[in-house]
């Protein structure tokens, strides 16, 4: 039975020692969460796409920071939070305006698919977040 519970333990080992990996798993949840809300405005709701993308990554706004905070870096301490969510915000307004210029230069000027297109910019970006969130935001616990 031991031998059937190792992958998982070692998984959840890996989880709760990892930081990259708490920030994948959140970073990839936020990101499901912008692209599906993404779709669904385009494809049913006829939302021209850089209205959508930034409707879709408002939307995902909070459950990031709270999954960035609690799950990515494990900072339980709430004396900073409102900084933090002031940095946190701060940052989202300049992801946000990078997000829609990517997309723009993808899917106008390079005919790029969106989804893909939303996909590669939500990657680099999010490149660039996690060392502003473990240097400046999270500072505590990362």
């Amino acid at each position: 039975m031991n031998i059937l519970l190792f992958p998982y333990r070692t998984a959840i080992n890996l989880f709760q020692r990892s930081l990259f990996v708490r920030y994948v798993f959140s970073g990839g949840t936020a990101a499901a969460i912008d692209v599906m809300l993404l779709y669904v405005l385009v494809a049913y709701f006829d939302v021209y796409y850089l209205a959508a993308a930034t409707f879709a990554m408002t939307m995902s706004f909070i459950a990031r920071f709270l999954l960035q905070k609690f799950v990515t870096f494990q900072d339980h301490d709430h004396s900073e939070e409102k900084k933090q969510f002031a940095y946190y915000s701060a940052l989202y307004f300049a992801s946000l305006a990078t997000t829609n210029a990517l997309l723009y230069l993808f899917v106008e000027k390079l005919n790029f698919w969106l989804i893909p297109s939303q996909i590669v910019s939500i990657l680099l970006i999010a490149c660039a977040c996690y060392f502003i969130y473990k240097i400046f935001i999270f500072i505590h616990h990362s």
